[in-house]
C-alpha cells in the first residue's frame, strides 16, 4: 500500500492504487465500515447513462460526485456513431 502522512490532527491517509489490495481482506473491511456509517461509498458513486456524459463531467468538476460511472448501452453506441456522422438528419431512436 502507498502511505502518506498528514500532520493534521495526527491522522494518516492510506490509499490503494490500481488493485494494490487483497480482496479477501479489503472487501469485508469496506462492508464493515459502510455498515458502521464510516464509509458511505454509495454517496461517492453516481451511475448514469452514457448519453449524459457531459452532465457527469460537470458534476465531477463541481465535486458533486467523485466517481461517475456511465452505462453504455446499444443506444449509446448508436448515438456515438450518429454523433460522428452529422450528415444524418435525426437520431434513430
Amino acid at each position: 500500500m502507498k502511505r502518506s502522512t498528514s500532520k493534521l490532527q495526527g491522522r494518516k491517509t492510506i490509499g490503494i492504487i490500481q488493485g494494490d489490495y487483497v480482496p479477501q481482506h479489503f472487501i469485508p473491511k469496506v462492508i464493515e465500515l459502510y455498515q458502521a456509517g464510516r464509509f458511505p461509498f454509495d454517496l461517492l458513486v453516481k451511475i448514469d447513462d452514457f448519453r449524459n456524459i457531459n452532465l457527469a463531467i460537470a458534476d465531477a468538476k463541481r465535486g458533486e460526485t467523485i466517481k461517475p460511472d456511465l452505462r453504455i448501452t446499444i443506444l449509446a453506441v448508436v448515438y456515438m456513431i450518429h454523433s460522428s456522422n452529422p450528415s444524418q438528419s435525426s437520431m434513430p431512436f
